[in-house]
């Protein structure tokens, strides 16, 4: 079962941020494109790390403040998914390990 996870997106002191809700976690990068592959590398690690320190994905992580839920909510209707990288050594990966994980992106710039 794949692993979803919300992340709002903004502008901040020149860098664009991506912040995870149900947990908090943030990346930051110059461009957008380059914050989507930083936040799903960000991700990914933290699943792969769990794993291998037998760690259910995302354990101990808490949500975001609640400012950022409100800011999710006040967005919502502009959602853009995004897919997580599928390499192959990924895709062998995926065929002996857990879910991959799926970010959803709420763009919070016009």
């Amino acid at each position: 079962m794949p692993i979803t996870i919300t992340a709002i997106v903004f502008r901040e002191e020149g860098l664009w941020v991506a912040r995870c809700l149900e947990y908090d976690i943030v990346s930051f990068a110059e461009t957008v494109e380059d914050l989507r592959r930083e936040l799903l590398g960000q991700l990914e690690a933290v699943v792969a790390l769990d794993k291998q320190e037998g760690r259910t994905p995302f354990e101990g992580f808490k949500r975001a403040p609640e400012k950022y839920w409100r800011l999710y909510e006040a967005l919502k209707a502009r959602v853009e998914p995004i897919k997580a990288r599928t390499s192959l050594l990924q895709r062998i990966r995926d065929w002996f390990a857990p879910p991959p994980v799926e970010a959803l992106l709420i763009p919070a710039y016009a």
